[in-house]
């Protein structure tokens, strides 16, 4: 309910939802202290309560005293919502669905630093704001002493706006080192973790590379190239195997070239007979070469014929016909 950014601390704590812990002074009545966060989440709960109950509890919270704030600091230091700095100046508030482990009880000092010097470089510059404005009007006061003639009145403000001008240039000083500072703790807070990352990275491929016998995964450049060399082998005999049993079904069937050449011919007069005798069918009686068909001898033809189904019989079987055989069938 509370949406101030001042409040954030945009360095480590955040939880897996991206919502970050917030660090707040235990004492006081800072900007950053628990009793002004106590009070501002009162004051919001009251103008956004739906409930009687909501109302009344951001009433009690706007309400805090010292002693309440101190019980509360210890309610939540007790549910594990919160890490305490050494000195017990510094409260880090947890997201409602992260609980503190015993290791993260204590805050660290790098984060109690960075909290401590952000407060100081808020109250310089508040300081520096104030010693402007102030350096300011000193001037406009001179001026219009000068003015009106109080050379007296006008000399004081001008020593006046002089020393306020040093106090601004060592607030602004203060402020730029401070803030230099902030800048090189965080750098380093963040170095540390790459640091820590790097050493973790390089313990993991020590721990890759290790052998399997001291738990690690064993792998090497003589594994890798011994794996290589393996599946080069596998995978020339699996090309092998295949090669060989695509050849099983056409290693059985031996075929003679000059056989297909022989039926090739074949196959070509058959055409050729086919062609001729369609186009013998055609011609008219009286021409010279249906008078020689029809004048043709009726034992002949029956002869013809009988070569002819013999020659058939022969391409059917594909098996060679004896002279022996041919003359029983021209007997018969």
């Amino acid at each position: 309910r509370i949406k101030s950014q001042d409040h954030r601390l945009e360095e480590e704590g955040a939880d897996p939802d991206g919502a970050g812990r917030i660090l707040l002074g235990r004492t006081g009545d800072g900007m950053r202290s628990f009793r002004t966060f106590c009070r501002s989440a009162g004051e919001a709960l009251s103008s956004s309560a739906v409930t009687d109950e909501e109302a009344a509890c951001g009433r009690a919270m706007s309400r805090l005293g010292p002693a309440d704030v101190d019980i509360l600091v210890l309610t939540v230091l007790a549910s594990r919502r919160a890490s305490v700095s050494p000195d017990g100046d510094v409260l880090a508030l947890y997201p409602s669905n992260v609980l503190v482990s015993d290791e993260d009880a204590a805050l660290g000092e790098v984060d109690t630093a960075l909290f401590t010097m952000r407060s100081a470089m808020e109250a310089l510059e508040q300081c520096v704001e104030r010693l402007t404005n102030q350096s300011e009007a000193a001037s406009t006061a001179a001026l219009r002493a000068k003015r009106a003639g109080a050379s007296r009145a006008a000399i004081g403000h001008v020593r006046r706006r002089k020393l306020l001008l040093e106090e601004l240039d060592r607030c602004s000083s203060m402020l730029l080192n401070l803030e230099s500072a902030t800048q090189s703790l965080r750098r380093a807070k963040s170095d540390a973790r790459a640091l820590k990352c790097y050493e973790m990275a390089a313990g993991a491929m020590k721990l890759v590379r290790a052998p399997e016998e001291e738990g690690g995964m064993g792998l090497s450049a003589e594994r890798v190239e011994e794996a290589a060399e393996e599946l080069a082998e596998e995978m020339e005999e699996l090309d092998t195997i295949g090669r060989e049993l695509a050849a099983i079904g056409g290693a059985a069937v031996v075929v003679d070239e000059n056989e297909l050449l022989n039926e090739l011919s074949e196959l070509e007069s058959e055409v050729n007979m086919d062609t001729d005798g369609g186009n013998e069918s055609e011609r008219t009686p009286g021409t010279p070469e249906s008078d020689a068909s029809s004048r043709t001898e009726p034992g002949k033809v029956e002869e013809i014929a009988t070569v002819g189904s013999l020659k058939e019989e022969k391409d059917s079987s594909k098996e060679p016909v004896n002279n022996a055989t041919r003359l029983k069938m021209l007997s018969g």
